[in-house]
């Protein structure tokens, strides 16, 4: 009796363990939740050196490391809401380029093979669990690895309106270096978790966009008198951090000075996190078509400060 208890503990332990290494429950958690759970798994903090720049509220994202038998580590990606902590997206990555960036990194039938068989794993886990995938490409012939092609296979889904779940995998041990051209070999899985965010539709409001309209007039008139101190005093905390004066000076170069610049559509710019940032267009006043040669475009912040200006032009 006392063994079928310990054997019973024991699968439940091994079961748990499992279950933890692919969370896909992610809609409401929060950045503290998976910072406890790494913390139970013994993961380690992994620093990429890289600082994160976000237009939107994305935080900093937290990276840990996993270790793992015959494939690369793990690396898990946490993307949350500065605001409120909510998770936006969770990136799982088995990729030897994290840890080895050295060219022509071939590796052996048998490291393959594992890399096959764990992405065969997670696919079997998240069909048990939301079915049949959207499937492109297929990891059947291990010859294709030499070539240059490689083995690719991505497999999509959408359990609901608030999740999506992307995963993908590709093999290959062909290298080729032509001139500054190289092409190294890949053996990479990402497996992508999606926390989409509903929205209400925004509405456009006058006194922001008098507002914005006010600011990027103000940047016009510095940015033609090429005074950059002051132009940069328009644009948001962010971008006015980075954009250096030469940039500025090679925008300058791209706007028409002698013909005035009058607002031709306003609504709003959508960033890849669902955020939504005011955008004016604007056209030379002297052009009479009804789609003008010649757009504008600048996005605003919160703040009504300029986000990025974008000068167009249709070929």
């Amino acid at each position: 009796m006392k063994k079928i208890i310990v054997f019973s503990f024991l699968l439940f332990t091994f079961n748990t363990i499992f279950s933890q290494e692919i969370s896909t429950e992610i809609q409401g958690k929060k950045i503290g939740y998976f910072v406890t759970l790494e913390n139970k798994l013994h993961s380690e903090l992994f620093n990429t050196g890289e600082t994160y720049m976000s237009l939107d509220d994305s935080a900093q994202p937290i990276i840990y490391k996993r270790k793992e038998k015959e494939i690369p580590d793990l690396l898990v990606q946490y993307s949350f809401s500065k605001k409120d902590s909510i998770i936006n997206e969770v990136l799982y990555e088995w990729d030897v380029y994290n840890f080895e960036k050295n060219d022509n990194n071939v590796k052996s039938v048998k490291f393959n093979k594992a890399l096959i068989e764990k992405y065969n794993d997670l696919l079997k886990t998240l069909t048990n669990k939301y079915g049949n995938s959207k499937t492109k490409g297929n990891l059947d012939n291990i010859e294709d690895i030499e070539t240059d092609e490689g083995l690719n296979r991505s497999d999509d889904w959408k359990p609901n309106d608030s999740l999506e779940i992307q995963m993908y995998t590709v093999i290959s041990n062909y290298y080729k270096k032509v001139g500054f051209v190289t092409t190294n070999p890949t053996h990479r899985i990402r497996l992508y978790l999606k926390n989409i965010k509903k929205k209400a539709e925004p509405k456009l409001d006058e006194q922001a966009i008098s507002s914005s309209n006010e600011n990027f007039e103000n940047f016009i008139s510095q940015l033609k008198e090429r005074n950059f101190t002051s132009a940069k005093l328009f644009l948001s905390t962010m971008v006015s951090q980075i954009v250096t004066n030469n940039q500025l000076m090679e925008l300058a170069k791209m706007i028409d000075f002698n013909n005035k610049l009058v607002q031709y559509y306003k609504g709003f710019q959508l960033t890849l996190t669902g955020e939504n940032y005011l955008m004016l267009q604007y056209k030379y006043e002297n052009e009479q078509s009804e789609v003008p040669n010649s757009i504008i475009k600048v996005i605003f912040d919160e703040n009504n400060k300029i986000l990025g200006v974008q000068p167009m032009k249709k070929e």
